[in-house]
């Protein structure tokens, strides 16, 4: 599950760098839920989690972030279709400099064709990381 895993956030991750929200909602499921301290939402339609994903675009860019890196941490198996994955997101500025690391936790399904798709993402590290990081107050590990 690990490589897969691994090649799924690739994705997503080169759906993030170029600003494509549209790309990002591709690797959703309908309906997705995102979970943070402050908010609980279950989107059931697919602009829905496209106005959150471009909300994260926002949110990076809005940081002084040009890139982003994810590192799977963590790969398990929670059913035969359902999976767990925890993944380190690294966030880069324009001159390559690491500029903060979050951690966000995912639910993944694998639908009949073999895709993965979110079906879960909780962001609750990634919303405190964009506050600090508009208000200066967060730098790299």
């Amino acid at each position: 599950m690990s490589s897969q895993a691994e090649r799924f956030f690739e994705g997503y991750q080169q759906a993030l760098n170029a600003n494509d929200a549209a790309a990002m909602t591709a690797l959703h499921q309908t309906p997705s839920i995102f979970v943070s301290d402050q908010t609980k939402r279950v989107c059931s339609q697919v602009d829905d989690i496209r106005t959150v994903n471009q909300s994260m675009i926002d949110g990076i860019n809005n940081a002084g972030a040009s890139r982003c890196e994810a590192l799977v941490n963590q790969a398990m198996r929670l059913s035969d279709s359902v999976f767990f994955v925890n993944v380190r997101w690294q966030l880069f500025d324009q001159a390559d400099k690491k500029l903060s690391v979050c951690h966000c936790s995912y639910t993944l399904q694998r639908d009949a064709a073999g895709d993965l798709h979110i079906i879960v993402a909780v962001l609750d590290d990634e919303d405190k990381l964009f506050s600090a990081m508009l208000n200066g107050g967060v730098h790299a590990p």
